[in-house]
């Protein structure tokens, strides 16, 4: 199951790439690309990064997700719901304070969360729980 997430992953990540490349390229087959990523992804211009004089398929935040997530795939963790509740605490942070409007996050700091999300993410998407070890009887009374 890992390798086929893998394999989605970097699709996925291509496939942000590949929007901006296309849409240089005066290219069509830009449309479906950045019409896809619509659905997960508000796109906002100005939370975007280019890539030449395009904008990637989606904003910095689901970026570093998709990058994050691609990165925690080829390490192989294991999934520890704590460091993933942790990675979500800071990402949420970071949205609640943009949301209320009282600070403006710069655009390193929104791809910092988001990469951490995904990267304590990636192993929840094929089931690599984290399992205790287990206690082996080491008495040599046996």
């Amino acid at each position: 199951m890992r390798w086929i997430v893998l394999t989605v992953l970097v699709v996925f990540v291509a496939a942000i790439f590949a929007a901006p490349l296309l849409a240089e390229a005066s290219s069509v087959a830009a449309v479906p690309l950045y019409a896809a990523f619509s659905w997960v992804c508000h796109q906002r211009p100005q939370r975007t990064w280019l890539l030449g004089a395009y904008p990637l398929a989606v904003c910095v935040r689901c970026l570093g997700i998709y990058l994050g997530a691609l990165a925690g795939a080829i390490a192989g963790l294991r999934f520890f719901r704590r460091l993933f509740f942790a990675a979500m605490a800071l990402l949420a942070a970071d949205w609640l304070l943009e949301a209320a409007g009282s600070f403006l996050v710069p655009s390193g700091v929104r791809f910092a969360t988001g990469l951490l999300l995904g990267f304590f993410l990636a192993p929840a998407l094929w089931g690599n729980h984290y399992e205790p070890p287990l206690v082996l009887n080491l008495d040599e009374s046996r």
